[in-house]
C-alpha cells in the first residue's frame, strides 16, 4: 500500500511539473507572437507610402534618394508635387536625377514639361533623364528645338546623332534652310545629313548651294551632296 501511495505521489509531482513547463511554454509563445505582431506592424508602417513621403524631408541624402526612388517605383502619384519641388529645389544633383527618374516613371508628360524650365540645371536633367528612360522620347527634345538657346540646340543635335542615327532628315534639313538660325547650327545639321539618306533632299541641298547668302553654308551643302553621291 505504501508503494502505491509513493507511486501516485510521484505521478502527481510529475503532472505539476508538466503543467508548469507547459504554462511557461505558453507564456513564451504569447510573448513571441506579440513581438512578431509588433515587428510586422512596425515594418508595414515604415514601408508604407506615408512613411516614404515623410522621408522626402530627410537630412540623410541616401535615405532621401531611396524614398524618392521607391515612391516612383511603387506608383505613388500623390508624391508628384513633392518630387517636382525636389527637382526645382536646391538639393544636390544626384538627388535631383533620382527625382527626375521617379517623376518620369509616374508621369512622363510632367517630366517633359520641365524642358521648358528657365533653370538650366533642371532643363538639362530633364533632357538627360528622358533620353535614358527611352530613346523614343527624343521627339520631346526635337519639338522644342526652335525655342531653345544655341547651347541647348547643340545638345539636342547631339542626342539626335546618338539616339536617332539615320533618321530625322526632314527636321535637319528644315533647320539647315533657316537663314535666321545660327550658322554653326545650320552647318552641323548639313554635316549630320551625310550619315543619312538624302535622296529626297538633294534638290533642297542644291538650292542652298546656289542661293544661300552664307558662303560657308553653300560649301557645306555642296560637300553634303558629294558625300551622298559617294555613298551611292
Amino acid at each position: 500500500m505504501e508503494k502505491i501511495r509513493e507511486f501516485f505521489a510521484k505521478a502527481e509531482s510529475h503532472r505539476k511539473s508538466f503543467v508548469i513547463v507547459m504554462a511557461v511554454i505558453g507564456i513564451l509563445l504569447v510573448v513571441s507572437l506579440a513581438r512578431l505582431g509588433f515587428w510586422a506592424t512596425r515594418r508595414s508602417r515604415t514601408s508604407s507610402p506615408r512613411a516614404y513621403m515623410g522621408k522626402l524631408e530627410s537630412k540623410n541624402k541616401e535615405e532621401k534618394k531611396y524614398a524618392i526612388y521607391t515612391l516612383g517605383q511603387t506608383g505613388v502619384k500623390s508624391a508628384i508635387p513633392e518630387i517636382e519641388k525636389i527637382i526645382n529645389g536646391n538639393d544636390e544633383e544626384d538627388v535631383k536625377r533620382v527625382a527626375a527618374w521617379s517623376l518620369g516613371t509616374l508621369d512622363r508628360e510632367k517630366l517633359a514639361a520641365l524642358l521648358g524650365s528657365t533653370r538650366k540645371d533642371v532643363k538639362l536633367i530633364a533632357m538627360e533623364t528622358l533620353m535614358k528612360m527611352e530613346k523614343t522620347n527624343l521627339h520631346y527634345l526635337v519639338d522644342r528645338f526652335g525655342e531653345e538657346d544655341k547651347e541647348t540646340k547643340h545638345l539636342i543635335l547631339g542626342y539626335i546623332d546618338r539616339y536617332g542615327p539615320g533618321t530625322l532628315q526632314e527636321k535637319l534639313m528644315d533647320i539647315a534652310e533657316e537663314e535666321s538660325e545660327d550658322a554653326g547650327i545650320r552647318k552641323r545639321c548639313l554635316e549630320m545629313l551625310r550619315s543619312r539618306d538624302i535622296g529626297e533632299m538633294e534638290n533642297r541641298l542644291y538650292n542652298l548651294y546656289y542661293n544661300d547668302p552664307d558662303e560657308e553654308i553653300k560649301k557645306t551643302a555642296y560637300d553634303t551632296i558629294q558625300a551622298g553621291k559617294d555613298k551611292s
